[in-house]
């Protein structure tokens, strides 16, 4: 193993050494699908409390402002309190590739936004996990990984566990059939967070994860707040302390989200931990099953086993 190589695997362990020692055969091979189950379970808690200030009339735009903002003081600490090297803005040589994830990321927040507001939210659901299939698609290209029959089968299985649990109008039917403005904004959201998301794993070790989150919350600021400017009738001004711990709980599930997933990426190849992504969907309706008594149906006790055999095989076939 050369020198680089060498050092770059000491960083990617740093974090853990603490407490696992220098690690195990068994940790280094699952580490990478440990930590984005990880994320998934941390961004089930970002949607819980994106669900929760809807409930409560907040509009979508606001919550990515105030969590935002929120996250920008916290990595602020935690950049501090660690001391990451070159603060907050990371390595210069490095400023072009966090731009572009971070642009890309919020262009697809953006984008994916507008198709909630246009789409049911079973269609919007459906077409935002079309991403890990593409992530698997652009990998030889963008950051030369190859692709193997078992990846394709594994997404295979979990995109059907994520179809069968958000049931889509528009393959299950409904009054309005067929492409809408809103799925196009749906798939054109996909299609550039994976790009993002592939721009993490360019990234790799050259840059802490916490540059990378760092990055794109601070580019998620200007929009979102030019946004509630534009629409001051919806803007919010009364914030009360149930609502402010909502949005604490909203940003939480994020920073810890997107901490979890960053690293997943620098760390392991993109085929691998990719399946994993399908688990925020089973997440997502356990905690409608155990906080609002939404008793699941068939469909959705057969799509989590989908998802479930999905990220299963990914682990024992890599």
């Amino acid at each position: 193993m050369s020198g680089p190589s060498k050092t770059r695997d000491i960083e990617d362990q740093s974090l853990l050494d603490g407490i696992y020692g220098q690690g195990s055969n068994l940790w280094e091979e699952c580490r990478g699908a440990v930590f984005m189950g990880l994320a998934s379970y941390a961004l089930s808690f970002m949607h819980l409390g994106t669900k929760l200030l809807s409930m409560d009339g907040m509009p979508v735009v606001q919550m990515i402002l105030l969590r935002s903002l929120l996250l920008l003081i916290l990595l602020y600490v935690a950049c501090s309190l660690l001391r990451i090297p070159h603060g907050m803005s990371g390595p210069r040589e490095m400023h072009g590739l966090l731009v572009g994830r971070a642009l890309t990321g919020n262009i697809a927040l953006v984008l994916f936004m507008a198709s909630v507001t246009a789409l049911p939210l079973g269609d919007s659901v459906a077409l935002s996990f079309i991403c890990p299939i593409m992530m698997i698609g652009l990998a030889p290209l963008m950051v030369g990984e190859p692709l193997f029959f078992i990846d394709g089968v594994t997404l295979a299985a979990g995109m059907v566990g994520v179809l069968l649990i958000s049931r889509p109008a528009f393959l299950f039917g409904s009054d309005e059939t067929g492409m809408t403005l809103g799925h196009v904004y749906g798939v054109l959201a996909a299609a550039t967070n994976s790009v993002s998301n592939l721009l993490v794993r360019k990234i790799g070790n050259r840059a802490h994860m916490l540059h990378i989150v760092a990055h794109f919350t601070a580019f998620s600021v200007l929009p979102s707040l030019a946004w509630c400017l534009l629409n001051m009738d919806s803007f919010m001004y009364s914030i009360t302390p149930v609502v402010a711990g909502k949005v604490v709980l909203m940003s939480i599930g994020a920073l810890a989200g997107q901490f979890f997933f960053s690293y997943s990426l620098q760390i392991e190849k993109v085929a691998k931990v990719t399946p994993m992504i399908f688990l925020q969907v089973f997440f997502a309706f356990l905690n409608d099953w155990m906080l609002f008594q939404t008793i699941p149906s068939t469909w959705t006790v057969a799509g989590a086993a989908c998802i479930s055999i999905s990220v299963i095989a990914t682990n024992l076939f890599h």
